[in-house]
């Protein structure tokens, strides 16, 4: 089984209590798209967050492609659209 951090910002910080601090998945090649899909499924509302050209997931403080395979221990960063000047 593949564990690790989950850290969530913005407006993504209101689903902590469904997602937790930490993600698992059990299937060995799963990447970052598989791992939305996931948490899409849990949290229904964080499907129009993700599905934003500007949504960004950072594995271990540096942006991946959503094809991007993770690794046990990975700390998977959440990072939705923001909006500031």
């Amino acid at each position: 089984m593949l564990e690790g951090d989950l850290v969530l910002f913005g407006c993504l910080s209101d689903f902590e209590v469904q997602l937790g601090g930490r993600w698992s998945s059990r299937v060995p090649e799963t990447t970052i798209e598989t791992l939305l899909a996931e948490f899409v499924a849990r949290v229904p509302e964080m499907s129009d967050i993700v599905a934003s050209p500007y949504f960004k997931v950072a594995i271990n403080n540096k942006v991946q492609p959503k094809t991007f395979t993770l690794q046990h221990g990975d700390i998977v960063a959440l990072l939705p659209p923001v909006t500031g000047g």
